[in-house]
Order: structure tokens, then C-alpha cells, then sequence
């Protein structure tokens, strides 16, 4: 299912917060071909608009996307059209209430990688979903879901920690999220549960720079010196970069969807499948 036209065209990847009061990380992908080049990423809805390189020291704010302001501002950074929005949140087209059918096919096809998905629910993600997807589809983006042919400006729910299991021929969940990093190694000392934390880290910024030309470039050299506070910044960040990834991937015929005709979750297929 991929795109019939291959223009060359940008994605907009959002970590996106499945509540109103956290940040989320937002990328500006542009894909020629076979090849891909970030534009621009920030931590946080405000930063990504803002349009300047983010103060990472600085406390990121949360808030509900504004998917006008973020294709204005995608606009501006790119000449190429956005043509495919990949998102790391529960969408559907119809009233999310508990788990989907794309949310259990997921899980069952990655339980042996340990890349289960969040249950949503109708109070997380809930209304931050359903302004999002109702945002973007007045702007022509239409929520891909499975059996159907990938609408012209696509909008997709995507699935990072598989993707990136696939990515790096990983048979385990990479142990990569900081607010799980006590529970990683938890009788390691706490710098060393940080060091290996942050060697994930490196890894999955090497793969995904190889992928996306630039990647790493718009993430701070110095992460690792930053306060633990301001290091979710990074990795939302990094997360953002990731989904405009496998949004490239979607567009590109190379992923396949688990779901049902009402939602769906995108996944890279594996390297030479």
C-alpha cells in the first residue's frame, strides 16, 4: 500500500503526550527516494512552531497539539509537502473506550519481544486524541488503517519500540526509557544504571541517523551531561525522529498495519522481508 506518486515529500513525526500536561517531541522529516534528511526536531509542541534550535536546559511545556500551527510551521522549514503524519499515540476513527483490535494484534504479534502496547482508554488518551486526529483531518489528512489503500496525505499511529526491535535485529525491547531506567538494572548504581541507559541511547541515535541523514545532529552532543529532569527532553526527541521514520517507511510501501478498519498500527517490516 504504498504511495503511487514518488514525489519527493516531508513527514512530521510527534512523540505526542497522552495527556495534556506533558510535552511532546515533534521532527520534520524530508524523503527523496531513498534517502531522508532531518530538518528539524524540538521537544515540545511550542519549540517545534517556535522554529529555533531548543534551549535543552530549559523546562519543556506541555499542552494540546495545534496540527494547523505544526503543518504552518513545517511549512516553513520545508519546501517539500508533508504528505504523511506519524504519530506515537492511540488514534481511531471511531470513540476510543479500551483496548482495539489494533492494540491486541500488536501485542500478540511482539509479545515474544516484550513490545506490548498502552491500553487507552476514553480519559488517556481521549480528548488529546480525538483533537489531534480531528485536527488533521480537516487539513486532509486522512487516519490509514488496515485493508485500505494509503490516503494521498496520511495520517498514522505508529509503534517506536517495534519499530526499533526491527531496526536493530533486537529480540528484546530496548531498555531505552528513562522513566524505567531504575527498573533496567536495579541493582546497578544509579550512574550506572544512567551509563547504560544512555548506551541504548547511542545505539539507537547511530541506526536511526543511518536511516535519516542528520538525526543526530539535532540532538544535543552533550545529552549526557544534562540533569535527568531535562533528558526526557532528549528522548522525547528522539522518539519524534524515530516516527517520522517509520511514517517514511508507511509511505514507501515498507511497513505493514495491525488493526482492524477502524484503527491501525504501523510497523517497519523486517530488513529484507
Amino acid at each position: 500500500m504504498s504511495r503511487a506518486d514518488s514525489s519527493p515529500f516531508a513527514v512530521l513525526g510527534i512523540d505526542a503526550a497522552w495527556t495534556e500536561r506533558n510535552p511532546s517531541g515533534v521532527a520534520l522529516v524530508e524523503v527523496r527516494g531513498e534517502s531522508a534528511r532531518a530538518i528539524f526536531a524540538a521537544p515540545s509542541y511550542a519549540s517545534f512552531c517556535d522554529g529555533r534550535r531548543p534551549d535543552w536546559t530549559a523546562r519543556q511545556t506541555g499542552g494540546v497539539g495545534d496540527p494547523g500551527a505544526l503543518l504552518e510551521a513545517a511549512q516553513r522549514l520545508t519546501s517539500l509537502p508533508v504528505r504523511c503524519v506519524a504519530v506515537d499515540m492511540a488514534l481511531s476513527r471511531t470513540p476510543i473506550v479500551a483496548r482495539r483490535v489494533a492494540d491486541n494484534e500488536t501485542s500478540r504479534a511482539f509479545a515474544r519481544e516484550w513490545c506490548g502496547t498502552h491500553s487507552p482508554s476514553a480519559a488517556r488518551p481521549g480528548r488529546v486524541s480525538d483533537l489531534l486526529r480531528d485536527g488533521f483531518t480537516s487539513r486532509g489528512f486522512r487516519l490509514a488503517v488496515k485493508g485500505e489503500r494509503l490516503p494521498p496525505d496520511t495520517l498514522v499511529e505508529v509503534h517506536p519500540h517495534a519499530a526499533l526491535v526491527r531496526l536493530l535485529g533486537e529480540e528484546r525491547r530496548l531498555p531505552y526509557n528513562l522513566a524505567r531506567m531504575r527498573r533496567y538494572n536495579a541493582d546497578a548504581p544509579r550512574e550506572e544504571q544512567k551509563r547504560l541507559l544512555l548506551e541504548t541511547w547511542r545505539r539507537i541515535i547511530e541506526a536511526i541517523d543511518a536511516e535519516v541523514n542528520g538525526a543526530a545532529a539535532l540532538l544535543p552532543a552533550d545529552y549526557a551531561s544534562l540533569r535527568p529532569s531535562r533528558l526526557k527532553a532528549v528522548e522525547d526527541t528522539l522518539d519524534a525522529i524515530v516516527c517520522a521514520w517509520i511514517g517514511a517507511e508507511v509511505l514507501r510501501g515498507r511497513a505493514e498495519a495491525f488493526g482492524d478498519e477502524t484503527a491501525a498500527i504501523w510497523v517497519p517490516r523486517p530488513r529484507g522481508a
